[in-house]
Protein backbone atom coordinates (compact mmCIF):
# COMPACT_ATOMS: atom_id res chain seq x y z
CA UNK A 1 0.00 0.00 0.00
CA UNK A 2 1.81 3.20 -1.24
CA UNK A 3 2.78 5.65 1.77
CA UNK A 4 0.46 8.68 0.92
CA UNK A 5 -2.57 6.31 0.87
CA UNK A 6 -1.90 5.12 4.63
CA UNK A 7 -0.88 8.60 5.98
CA UNK A 8 -4.29 10.07 4.72
CA UNK A 9 -6.26 7.36 5.97
CA UNK A 10 -4.07 8.25 9.40
CA UNK A 11 -5.53 11.63 8.86
CA UNK A 12 -9.36 10.92 7.84
CA UNK A 13 -9.22 8.72 11.11
CA UNK A 14 -8.14 11.78 13.07
CA UNK A 15 -10.43 13.55 11.65
CA UNK A 16 -13.53 11.44 12.03
CA UNK A 17 -12.42 10.13 15.82
CA UNK A 18 -9.94 12.37 17.11
CA UNK A 19 -12.27 15.40 18.09
CA UNK A 20 -14.95 13.25 19.94
CA UNK A 21 -13.22 12.36 22.88
CA UNK A 22 -14.36 8.72 23.23
CA UNK A 23 -12.39 6.41 24.13
CA UNK A 24 -12.57 3.24 21.66
CA UNK A 25 -10.77 1.12 19.45
CA UNK A 26 -11.01 1.95 15.58
CA UNK A 27 -9.98 -0.40 12.96
CA UNK A 28 -9.08 0.67 9.71
CA UNK A 29 -8.43 -1.44 6.80
CA UNK A 30 -6.45 0.48 3.58
CA UNK A 31 -6.03 -1.30 0.21
CA UNK A 32 -5.20 -0.36 -3.25
CA UNK A 33 -6.01 -2.12 -6.60
CA UNK A 34 -6.19 -1.80 -10.14
CA UNK A 35 -9.01 -4.18 -10.84
CA UNK A 36 -11.44 -2.10 -9.63
CA UNK A 37 -9.95 1.78 -9.18
CA UNK A 38 -12.33 4.78 -7.57
CA UNK A 39 -12.23 7.04 -10.65
CA UNK A 40 -11.91 10.82 -9.69
CA UNK A 41 -14.91 12.03 -11.13
CA UNK A 42 -16.56 9.50 -8.92
CA UNK A 43 -15.02 10.80 -5.82
CA UNK A 44 -15.68 14.36 -6.80
CA UNK A 45 -19.66 12.55 -7.11
CA UNK A 46 -19.46 10.80 -3.91
CA UNK A 47 -18.38 14.09 -2.29
CA UNK A 48 -20.99 16.32 -3.86
CA UNK A 49 -23.77 13.78 -2.84
CA UNK A 50 -22.73 13.62 0.60
CA UNK A 51 -22.43 17.45 0.48
CA UNK A 52 -26.52 17.39 -0.51
CA UNK A 53 -27.44 15.08 2.44
CA UNK A 54 -25.49 17.00 4.83
CA UNK A 55 -25.13 20.20 3.89
CA UNK A 56 -23.10 22.91 4.84
CA UNK A 57 -25.50 26.02 7.01
CA UNK A 58 -24.43 29.45 7.27
CA UNK A 59 -24.48 31.83 10.18
CA UNK A 60 -28.41 33.14 9.28
CA UNK A 61 -29.08 29.40 9.76
CA UNK A 62 -29.56 29.08 5.26
CA UNK A 63 -28.14 26.20 3.54
CA UNK A 64 -24.75 27.16 1.82
CA UNK A 65 -25.31 26.61 -2.61
CA UNK A 66 -22.88 24.75 -4.16
CA UNK A 67 -21.94 23.88 -7.99
CA UNK A 68 -21.41 20.09 -9.09
CA UNK A 69 -17.86 20.11 -9.19
CA UNK A 70 -16.65 20.70 -13.67
CA UNK A 71 -14.28 18.30 -14.59
CA UNK A 72 -12.89 18.03 -17.74
CA UNK A 73 -11.39 15.77 -20.29
CA UNK A 74 -8.55 17.41 -22.33
CA UNK A 75 -5.74 19.58 -21.72
CA UNK A 76 -7.12 21.73 -24.39
CA UNK A 77 -10.82 21.90 -22.62
CA UNK A 78 -9.32 23.41 -19.40
CA UNK A 79 -7.44 25.95 -21.44
CA UNK A 80 -10.93 26.79 -23.11
CA UNK A 81 -12.44 27.49 -19.70
CA UNK A 82 -9.97 29.22 -18.11
CA UNK A 83 -9.19 31.93 -20.90
CA UNK A 84 -12.33 32.39 -22.39
CA UNK A 85 -14.06 34.00 -18.94
CA UNK A 86 -16.93 30.66 -19.15
CA UNK A 87 -15.60 30.13 -15.11
CA UNK A 88 -16.95 33.86 -14.82
CA UNK A 89 -13.74 35.59 -14.30
CA UNK A 90 -10.41 35.77 -16.98
CA UNK A 91 -7.55 34.11 -15.57
CA UNK A 92 -4.08 36.24 -15.76
CA UNK A 93 -1.38 35.06 -18.46
CA UNK A 94 0.87 34.28 -15.47
CA UNK A 95 -1.76 31.76 -13.29
CA UNK A 96 -3.09 30.60 -16.88
CA UNK A 97 0.66 29.29 -17.16
CA UNK A 98 0.71 28.11 -13.40
CA UNK A 99 -2.62 25.98 -14.17
CA UNK A 100 -1.09 24.68 -17.26
CA UNK A 101 1.75 23.12 -15.81
CA UNK A 102 -0.36 21.88 -12.68
CA UNK A 103 -2.93 20.12 -15.18
CA UNK A 104 -0.05 18.13 -17.10
CA UNK A 105 1.75 16.82 -14.27
CA UNK A 106 -1.22 15.92 -13.13
CA UNK A 107 -3.41 14.69 -16.20
CA UNK A 108 -2.13 11.19 -15.54
CA UNK A 109 -3.74 11.07 -12.88
CA UNK A 110 -7.05 12.49 -13.03
CA UNK A 111 -7.88 12.41 -16.81
CA UNK A 112 -7.52 8.32 -16.79
CA UNK A 113 -11.30 7.29 -17.52
CA UNK A 114 -10.37 3.44 -17.70
CA UNK A 115 -10.99 0.99 -14.97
Amino acid sequence: VPADMVINAILAAMVCHGWSGVAGLNIYHIGTSSINPLRFDELFNHCYEHYLSFPFIDSQGKFVHIERMKLFDTLADISSYLSTGENGRLVKAKDMHILRKLSVTYAPYTSYKGR
